[in-house]
Order: structure tokens, then sequence, then C-alpha cells
């Protein structure tokens, strides 16, 4: 297999050197960015094969952030990335994104043992581990691992705001038993191939379970902006969806809700919105007129 090229960010000059020299020494072609905007920068024309990410880079912009923009960009599908930190905590909570995890200090030996596991693994597509198969939308394990990322940000940074929309999805003019599973499945595909017309590339949209989906919206100038993108999701829905020979009006049903630091935890936030999604869900069958029996 071909040696692939190597990315190394890393704030820590004498760590980058020692990284670079030990890879190069090996045959890896190297290039090295020491703060955030960088390497971003870099990433914007260029895709490498491997990443070498430290998470405390210093600055507005964390190792953090940047694996998770790595990780919901498609373009990035096929690059492993190796976590850096001195914190084993970190690594816990970002491991499931990455390919590997290196715990601060290294030495030499350990590097030799990252190359010789480099050259052994086979490209395979990390995001396949939270993409749901059914849409391609993340699934609900990345979506609250991005939440919890989006709580630190709003306590380190008072003028970050960020909002999650919940919402579900009824068929408004037959029962959803008239639809086969593989019909089902092609009116989510719709579905989600509408939400990403409408959303940000740096929003985060979920499937969370059947018919019900869920965004999350970062570096939201104001609290009026989620109505905005509740309103164009309601606009979206509210139409007729060809599947197969069969014509479905679908009636969504949308909560939304704007950190504020009355929520402490993630979670918390979570199910206040959830809890007000399901009193929406409750309200829309009160209005739905009961069946009459037929002998």
């Amino acid at each position: 297999m071909d040696k692939p090229n190597v990315f190394i960010i890393e704030n820590d000059q004498d760590t980058a050197i020692l990284f670079r020299k030990t890879l190069e020494w090996q045959g890896f072609h190297c290039e090295v960015a020491n703060n955030a905007r960088d390497a971003l920068h870099y990433l914007v024309t260029t895709v490498p094969e491997l990443i070498l990410l430290d998470m405390h880079l210093g600055g507005d912009i964390s190792g953090q952030e940047i694996l998770y923009q790595l990780r919901i960009n498609p373009v990035f599908d096929n690059t492993r990335i190796v976590i850096v930190t001195a914190f084993p905590q970190i690594a816990e909570f970002v491991s499931h994104l990455a390919d590997l995890v290196l715990l601060k200090p290294i030495d030499v030996t350990q590097l030799k043992t990252l190359v010789q596991r480099i050259t052994n693994l086979e490209y395979a597509p990390k995001h396949l581990l939270y993409i749901d198969p059914i849409t391609g939308l993340y699934n609900q394990t990345f979506f609250e691992t991005r939440l919890a990322h989006a709580f630190e940000r709003a306590r380190r940074r008072p003028e970050f705001l960020f909002g999650v929309i919940l919402f579900s999805t009824k068929i408004a003019n037959q029962p959803a038993e008239a639809l086969s599973e593989t019909e089902i499945h092609m009116l989510y595909k719709q579905i989600a191939d509408i939400f990403r017309i409408i959303i940000r590339p740096t929003d985060t949209l979920t499937r969370t379970a059947n018919w019900k989906f869920g965004l999350l919206m970062e570096e939201l100038s104001q609290p009026a902006d989620l109505g905005i993108i509740e309103d164009r999701l309601r606009a979206s829905l509210q139409k007729e969806f060809q599947i197969s020979a069969k014509t479905c009006l679908l009636q969504p049903i949308i909560a939304c809700l704007t950190y504020t630091q009355q929520y402490l935890q993630p979670q918390q936030m979570f199910a206040a919105v959830e809890a007000a999604l399901q009193a929406a869900e409750a309200e829309f069958a009160s209005r739905i007129p009961p069946k009459i029996k037929t002998e």
C-alpha cells in the first residue's frame, strides 16, 4: 500500500517537529499547521489521507471543532484521523469519531507503533458508524455528541447561541400502514433531501427515530433565527410526496428551543424540547376527528 500523505495539526512546535521528522523518516510526506485557522485554510484545498489532530490548539477553534467539521464533510470520508491529547477524558469523549488515539506525552516508540498501525490499516469510512443507513443523515449518537460540544462552546463564549429543532411527520391523507416498509424508506429519503437544501453546511441534521428528525443549529445571530428555519421546514413539508403510485400529504409537527443558561446539561435541553414535541403531537392528535365504525 502506498504510504499516505499526513497532515499534522499541532500548536506545540517541538511536538509537531517530532511528529514530522519521525514520519518522514518512515517515508511519509507531511505538512504541518500550528493553529486551527491555518489548518482549516489548508483543508479547503487539500484532502490528506491521514490527519494527526491535537485537541488543544489555543484560540477560538479547538481540535474538537475541527474533528466535527471533518466528520460532517463527506469530502473527508476516507481520511483517517488520529487525535492527540494530554487529557484522557477528552479522548474518551471523542474517541468514537477518531480512528486512533494518542495520549501525550508521546515518544518516538509510540510514533513508530503508530506508523505500523497506519500501514496495516485498510481504508474504512469512519463516518458510517454514525450515519443513518436509510436517509444518509446523522444518527442520534452523533447528534448528541454535537449537542454536548455546543454546550462546551456556549460555556466558553457567552455570545455563542445555538438551538435545537425536533419534528415529527404524520401522513395526513392516509394511514401510515398503507405504505410498505420500502415505501416508507423512500419517503424518509425524500424528506432528508428537502432538509439538505434548507440547512447550512454547519448544521447537524439527524433522524432520531421512525418519522422523527432533529436539527442542531449553531452560531445563531439571534433567537428569532430558529423560528425562521422552523417556518421553512413547515412550508417545505406541507406538500404532496409521490411514493410509487401513492400520493402522501405530510403534516409536520415541530418544536424548537434556543439555548439559555437555565439548561445545565445537554440531556436536560434535549429532554425539554422532546417534551415540547410530545405536547405538540398530543395537541395535534386531539384535533383529529374519531373514526366512525361501519358495520
